[in-house]
This record gives structure tokens, sequence and C-alpha cells, in this order.
């Protein structure tokens, strides 16, 4: 991922170049699955290499280390495990009843523990346990801990809705109208990620949280979008802390109006505090009261402008959606010639005024393909992707398959989330590949048609690295491939390399004529871009960049301290990520705010 490197950003390395084997000596079928894990998490109270597989890995999740680490090889584990508990001094390891699993080559099961009273109240934690055989022993592959409560914190993960009446007071006590100006926390950006944020922090009892969004309405960012859009994660993957924000009867994949309607729900339900119509123009921070000062307009209907404000907050949140959606747009040569319309997707509503018109698309992601369909449902004359690289592919089989079994109606969504957030990337990233492969080998005359129409494929998509790494630049096909494969949408895999007056040009000379072209090339993935430009070029060269991961194999930036920056977080790719993580997020500044931060372990 480009960045310039100033010394505060910590380097990233490849997903792939971090080695995980999966375990392939199966279970025996008569031993007692529970004994084995209730043996396991016994050793914890004592962890020495001995009980450790070769290619054991540790993660923690704020419990021990106060940040978010992955330690492997049983000799780190171990030097880690007995200098933090030292620390802390676990108490009361014990199985959790009934959380034993086994796949065929490991057992898997939950386990629950305390840290006592120390600068810190009393906290509740909880872990998993892999389990391998290992000739006649077993060890433990996996081990994973987090930090789920802080006694007299609150439940980050339960909140109370309020009445209607109790909603509308609690915001008005620090809506934009309220004459308030200091704040606890400030979020930019009221999507999925702030709203998260601001809702678990709310659950931890902080109330002085204000979101700042430039939108004009909550969940505007997702009613701005192009008029087709839906979600291309389920409903149930796509719900918000607290769940049930979306309705029994909204879709599977959710349009935008869902989406905006189940955010309005959840700012009703729990008093969340947003300032809609509001831009940041800066932030600056002020090292005497270690606070953020922030300078805000509101900017109302039909564009009446207040006057600008300054605010304060203790800790600043970037909430920008991964790069604050500032669009990637390629420069081609001629421009200036072309008579054609040009735009970037996230300028593109619908596409019922192209009627009987050429329409050339370049890129062949997510956004490229929503377009090409609704280009040929408004009736365009032709529509043609042009394909710069091969494309990551998606069926609608291979994630129902991938996601179904984790999020659906039963699901215990908080608990779901944290489980996932429990496996170390690397390790998460072969288990998916694998599962990935045999799904696709099962439909190879799928992939087939699309090479035979001149669409080129990349057949196993990496779905961990989609998320962590790429943040997006797949195509998830829910309808468009079948147009593809019968010609109805047409492909130029090629490299466009000017305009002419009609249209495009190839590098190899060819020409396509278009009455339109749709740049669907993605956003900048890099919230610190989009950071710096609030809090200036001197310290955004103190910020973390965000999402590719370190040679531990965790996210850059994701809902972690800064080591060059206090108190300003980054929050952000994608729903789950953002729900599930917002909690750690949220911990941390509530741990700020009573005056005591969670030890950092280097």
């Amino acid at each position: 991922m480009a960045s310039s490197i100033t010394g505060h950003q910590t380097p990233s390395v490849p997903l792939s170049s971090l080695s995980a084997a999966l375990p392939r000596d199966p279970v025996p079928e008569d031993c007692d699955h529970e004994a084995v894990a209730r043996t396991a998490v016994k050793w914890l109270s004592n962890l020495d290499t001995t009980c450790l597989a070769e290619g054991a890995q540790w993660r923690d999740l704020l419990a021990f280390t106060g940040n978010m680490r992955t330690f492997s090889n049983p000799h780190a584990i171990e030097l880690a495990w007995k200098e933090l508990t030292a620390i802390h001094h676990p108490q009361e390891f014990s199985l959790i009843a009934g959380s034993c699993d086994v796949s065929a080559c490991w057992i898997e099961a939950r386990f629950e523990f305390t840290l006592p009273q120390s600068k810190h109240p009393k906290r509740a934690c909880s872990g998993i346990v892999r389990v391998v055989p290992v000739g006649n022993d077993w060890k433990i592959w996996i081990l994973a801990t987090l930090l789920e409560q802080v006694e007299g914190w609150g439940n980050v993960d339960v909140m109370k809705r309020l009445t209607p009446e109790q909603s509308k007071a609690a915001r008005a006590r620090v809506g934009i109208d309220s004459g308030k100006t200091c704040f606890d926390c400030a979020v930019i950006g009221g999507g999925p990620s702030g709203l998260s944020t601001a809702a678990r922090l709310k659950a931890l009892g902080v109330s002085d949280c204000v979101i700042l969004d430039r939108n004009s309405e909550i969940g505007g960012s997702w009613l701005a979008r192009y008029k087709s859009f839906t979600l291309h994660t389920s409903k149930t993957h796509s719900e918000m802390p607290f769940g049930n924000v979306f309705l029994p009867d909204d879709p599977y994949f959710l349009t935008s109006e869902r989406v905006a309607a189940g955010y309005k729900r959840l700012v009703e339900w729990y008093g969340i505090n947003i300032w809609v119509s509001t831009v940041v123009h800066n932030a600056s921070w002020v090292e005497e009261t270690q606070t953020w000062t922030l300078e805000v307009e509101y900017v109302g209907v039909q564009g009446n402008v207040a006057p600008r404000l300054q605010i304060r907050a203790r800790h600043l949140v970037f909430a920008l959606g991964g790069g604050g959606q500032v669009p990637k747009i390629p420069l081609y040569a001629n421009r200036d010639l072309y008579k054609g319309e040009v735009l970037h997707s996230v300028n593109y509503k619908s596409a019922n005024h192209w009627k009987g018109k050429r329409g050339v698309i370049i890129g062949t992601g997510n956004s490229a393909h929503d377009l090409s369909m609704d280009m040929v449902d408004a009736g365009a004359a032709s529509v043609t992707l042009v394909q710069r690289n091969r494309t990551e592919m998606l069926p609608l089989s291979l994630y129902k398959s991938a996601f179904d079994p984790f999020y659906h109606e039963q699901t215990d969504i908080a608990l779901m989330d944290k489980m996932r957030a429990c496996i170390p990337l690397n390790v998460a990233r072969v288990a998916t590949l694998e599962a990935v492969r045999k799904e696709v080998d099962k439909m190879p005359e799928y992939y087939d048609a699309l090479e035979r129409a001149g669409f080129r494929t990349e057949r196993y998509i990496d779905l961990v690295a989609m998320v962590f790494e790429r943040l997006g630049g797949h195509f998830f096909d829910v309808g468009a491939a079948a147009k593809i494969v019968d010609g109805t949408i047409k492909v130029e895999h090629a490299t466009v390399s000017s305009f002419t007056e009609t249209g495009i040009r190839f590098s190899d000379g060819r020409t396509l004529d278009a009455d339109v072209v749709v740049f669907a090339t993605g956003f900048e993935c890099n919230m610190r871009h989009a950071a710096a430009r609030i809090v200036g070029e001197e310290v955004g060269q103190r910020l973390e960049d965000f999402m590719g991961v370190d040679r531990e194999g965790e996210p850059l930036g994701l809902c972690k301290p800064m080591a060059g920056q206090k108190n300003v977080w980054y929050i952000g790719a994608g729903i789950e990520l953002s729900r599930g993580y917002s909690r750690f997020l949220a911990l941390q500044i509530k741990a700020d705010l009573q005056g005591a931060s969670f030890d950092v372990y280097i």
C-alpha cells in the first residue's frame, strides 16, 4: 500500500509473506473433546513451550497488551505470556460450558478469566483455544485473549433502548443548537464506523461524544450513491452494534434507503449525537491541554451557512470510509478533445438519461458491474467494460458459503464478531483460501465462460487480503457475469492511452467510441491522507498509515493507538470490521477518559 514513510508509520508487509499452515492430523474419534479443551485451559495458569504446537500463535485484543498484538512461535509466546501474566495476574481460567466445537483437525473451545483490580477496575476477559493432536499428545495451536468488560464502565456490547422522549432530550443536550463546544470525543464521519464508535461509547457512559457528518441526513453517504445501489454483504452481516436495526422484511441485500432507515433507528433508539450538514475544516492538537480544537461549519438546507464554530475534544476519531471517499481518477491524454460526458462512479446516480447511448466503464470492480447492469437496464445502446488487470471474482454462491454460516438470523452477532477477531490474519487467510479453492473447483464452467467472453478472472479470491490490504477491487457477481457471457455487456481487456474526440484510444492503437465514460476506478485507500488534509501536514506526518498489515499480521492503524500522535484514531474498512472493532476502540477511549490509559506492551 503506497505511502510516504516518515518514521511514524509502521512498515507494512504483504499478508501473503506471513506463513501459516493448517493442521492435518485428524482428531481421534474416541477422545473426550471437552476434557482435552479443559486441560488446555488449565495450562494457561503456567503456559510454556511444552504446551504449544510448533506453529502456535497467540493473538491478544486489549486483555494483556493494551493493544492488538499477535505473537508467533512457542518461544515468543512463552516469553510474552510469562512477562504479561506477571504484570496482570490473571485469575480463574475456566472453560465456558457448551463452547467446545470439533473440526476435522482441531478442537476449539472458549474460556473466560479475570484480571484483578490494579490501576484499572476488575476486568472480565475471554478467549479461545484451538488444540491439535501432536503424536500422542495435545498442543495449543491457536490462543486468543480479549478484554470483555471493565467493572463499573457499563457493557460495551449491550445498551438499553431509550424512549423517544429520552432520546430526543439526550440529543438536544449535546446537539448542534445546544451551545455545547467541549466533548470527550469527536468522530468525523457518520457512516457505519462512526455510528458504531459513538454507540459503543454511549454504552460505556460516554455521552459527550459528537459525530460530525457532512451529509444532510443520517445515512446520507449511502443515499448519495447511485439509485440502483445495494450492499454487497447480507443484512445480518451488515448489522450495527446491539443488533436488529434492520427490519424482518428488509431484503438480503439492503438498498441504500433501507440502510439509512436502519441507521436512523440506531440514532433514535440510543440517543446518539450526530451533527449533520457539518463540515470539518481543520483540527489542531493543543499540547498544553491535551485536546483537539476543530473548526466546523454548519451548512444547512439550500446551502445556508452558519458562522464557523470551534469545538474541543479530548479524542479525535477519523471514520471516513477507507480513504475518505477521495476518488482515484487516471489521467489520460487529450481529455479536452473528447466531446462526450466523463465522470467518476462517485458522481454517478442513474443511467436513465443515457438511453440509446454508448457507455464505457473503466474498471471491473463492484461499482463497475453495478453501473454496467444499470446502463443495460436503462436501455443503453451498448455497454463496454474496460478491464485493465485480471479481476478477483466473488460469485454469490461463494459469498453465501463463506459468510452465511457465520452471520444468519440466529447468530449472536456480538459473540461471532469477537470469535472471528480472535483468529490471526495469516491463519484466517490460509483457511479461507483453502475453502475458496474447494468451492471454486466445483464450478469451472462459470469461470471458463467468462474467459471465453474476454473477461479475465482471478478464480481463487483472497477474501482476507481483499478486506485488510486492498479494501475492495473485486467483482461480487449478483448478475452481471451472465450478461458478460451472453454479450450484453462487452469487455475490452486493454490499457487506455488517451481520449479521442469520440471516445478512447487503447495503447495498441485501437479506438472505442463512447457517449459517456465512467471511471469506476475506486478510491484512495489510506485514510492517513484524508486525515492529514484536516490536521495539517506536520501532524499528518505523525499519523499511522491505515490498513495493510505489520510484520505480526496486525492491521495498520485500525482502532490502535498511534506512536506519533496521542488521542487520534482510525476506524473503517467495511461494516463487519467497524462493528466488531469499534468495541476495542471505545474501551481504549474510555480508559483514557477514566484517567488510566491501557499500558501498551512494546
